[in-house]
């Protein structure tokens, strides 16, 4: 067992680099993720490595001025 058994995190940005590697290392302290990305295709094959701890979606953040 994790130090993160039970927790929650959500993780942007996660097909790839820091993301990617937050997942990771969350994951395997017993974190369930969820993963966010605008690569579908990166994301789904992170997603499947993570296995069942992962959650994937894609998405786009979009900034407008208030």
């Amino acid at each position: 067992m994790g130090i993160l058994d039970g927790k929650v995190g959500i993780i942007t940005g996660a097909a790839r680099g820091i993301g990617k590697g937050m997942a990771t290392a969350l994951a395997k302290e017993g974190m369930a993720v969820t993963i966010t990305d605008i690569l579908a295709e990166e994301l789904a094959e992170e997603a499947a490595r993570l296995g069942l701890s992962a959650l994937a979606r894609q998405n786009a953040l979009l900034f407008a001025p208030l």
